[in-house]
């Protein structure tokens, strides 16, 4: 299993997890959630409503991950979560640990040429994954 936590897509980069997502550690002691994708997000079926809730950011990372997988389809779902988990956002050089509440950090993808150029990887589904924290944060600070 692979859990997501919620984080509202305003701010991505520096806002804390929806306070209805849940925090880890698990009561077998493993860190939960994997990482972090956003939330709030507009959708074809929800449009300026937006679409809420780990039920929003879990399709989020799972294009993430077939992104992923397009790119190198030799890995298994493993291994490629495995890369999202590493390619996580953390916020800080210094962060050493899995975040109860973020797990690895926010999901981002490395930049196009770091993947290889086959599948999907190179279209527009990993444009939007990659940039998404970018447009954000250039967003925020003209607020």
């Amino acid at each position: 299993a692979f859990s997501v936590a919620a984080v509202p897509v305003e701010d991505y980069l520096h806002s804390a997890p929806e306070a209805f997502s849940s925090q880890g550690p698990s009561r077998g002691g493993h860190f939960k959630p994997d990482l972090a994708a956003p939330d709030g997000v507009s959708t074809r079926s929800y449009g300026a409503q937006r679409f809420f809730g780990t039920s929003a950011s879990a399709p989020v990372a799972a294009g993430a991950l077939a992104v992923r997988m397009s790119s190198e389809p030799s890995l298994s779902p493993r291994e490629a979560a495995e890369d999202l988990r590493a390619w996580a956002w953390r916020g800080s050089a210094h962060w050493t640990q899995p975040d109860p509440g973020l797990g690895a950090g926010r999901l981002r993808l490395p930049p196009p040429e770091d993947l290889d150029s086959e599948g999907c990887a190179s279209g527009v589904l990993q444009a939007t994954l990659l940039l998404l924290p970018l447009c954000l944060l250039r967003r925020n600070r003209e607020s």
